[in-house]
């Protein structure tokens, strides 16, 4: 993914940050195309920011900050410590990204919990409660992903799992379909967290989107 690195710190050369994630795809898409793009971790009036400098041709350079937050070695541990997607109670492969992108992100203007529910037979739905309305969206006949050394995984209607979530962060892993990603797998790990897994050309993303207690 990067032509050169370096990377200094206490924490044997590793630097965990958070960055919005629709700041940083918009930069990403919009200089896919740039000779050449150097990203730095620097300061500024004494915060930290992702700083993009981009040579979209000869003689011609622009830079571009995101702001981050530079995670401690604690805060980054929490984050890696939930279960791994062969634990999962539900691993199916997503439909069409950008689309599905378009359906949830109607669901905003309603609430901002969203249930995403699965099962090992193919289907998968979202749904959103409100005391006014309920709304659902229904798909059948997705893929599952085969296991790390094993063949595809037994057909199961039985073997479901419902992971609430907030809306908002859904939405905002979504938009990596503007990433153009190879697959998209869903992990759910029922009332805990949702993990989503892109598949790249050149590149394996992964975002966990924790549990949301169930309100109603």
């Amino acid at each position: 993914l990067f032509r050169n690195t370096s990377i200094e710190s206490r924490s044997k050369n590793c630097i965990y940050i958070e960055a919005d994630l629709g700041n940083l795809m918009h930069i990403l898409k919009s200089n896919a195309k740039s000779q050449e793009v150097t990203v730095k971790l620097c300061k500024k009036d004494g915060l930290p920011f992702l700083t993009f400098r981009i040579t979209p041709k000869e003689d011609v350079s622009i830079t571009q900050d995101v702001a981050v937050a530079v995670l401690s070695d604690e805060d980054f541990r929490r984050l890696i410590d939930p279960p791994t997607s062969d634990t999962a109670d539900v691993q199916i492969c997503l439909p069409s990204l950008r689309s599905f992108h378009d359906i949830v992100d109607r669901y905003k203007a309603l609430g901002t919990q969203l249930a995403v529910v699965a099962n090992m037979d193919g289907r998968l739905s979202i749904r959103m409660e409100t005391p006014m309305v309920t709304l659902a969206t229904f798909y059948q006949g997705l893929t599952h992903p085969p296991l790390a050394g094993q063949g595809p995984p037994a057909r199961d209607p039985d073997r479901r799992a419902e992971v609430r979530v907030d809306i908002r962060k859904f939405v905002q892993v979504l938009r990596s379909h503007m990433l153009f990603p190879s697959n998209v797998i869903a992990c759910l790990f029922s009332g805990r967290a949702l993990a989503i897994h892109l598949l790249l050309d050149d590149l394996y993303m992964t975002y966990l989107i924790p549990a949301l207690a169930d309100t109603s």
